[in-house]
């Protein structure tokens, strides 16, 4: 099983989302993400942020599409094409999330960093294998919004 990750990097701020994670259009894969990092890299205020990962259906967001990075340099593409997973930041146009559909929730001082693991496989964050499915990540609570920060995925699918 191959292992890919992909760093999102971007503005906080209430009205947008921050990034997404997403099946693609062609033969989209269950994504698993079993680590992710996020902070401010940023001058930080002495405020806090509010960070969530939801999930979302159709419509697929607009986005600046990220390079997907396997850890391995001898494994493949994903899936011999980058389109089966999309990984996005600067969302213009958002996604269809599903009220309520909160897979990680996460108050972070803007001068910290956190680092989420899953301890087991079956701890893991999983998208399903739909076309434009997946979870967007958003600070609807935001200390100083306009900062840079940035999210770092490790997945395999």
């Amino acid at each position: 099983m191959a292992n890919y990750v992909v760093s999102l990097l971007g503005t906080i701020q209430t009205t947008a989302s921050f990034g997404v994670l997403m099946g693609g259009n062609s033969s989209p894969e269950r994504i698993k993400v079993y680590d992710f990092t996020m902070g401010v890299y940023d001058v930080p205020s002495n405020a806090s942020n509010l960070w969530q990962f939801q999930r979302f259906q159709a419509p697929a967001p607009v986005g600046n599409p990220e390079q997907l990075t396997s850890l391995n340099p001898s494994d493949s593409a994903i899936g011999g094409g980058a389109s089966l997973v999309v990984g996005a930041d600067t969302i213009s146009s958002e996604p269809g999330y599903v009220a309520g559909a909160y897979v990680a929730t996460k108050a972070l001082h803007q001068q910290a960093t956190y680092r989420w693991a899953a301890v087991r496989s079956d701890q893991r964050i999983v998208t399903p294998a739909v076309i434009n499915y997946g979870f967007g990540i958003t600070t609807p609570v935001c200390g100083s919004p306009g900062l840079m920060a940035a999210v770092e995925l490790y997945f395999t699918i």
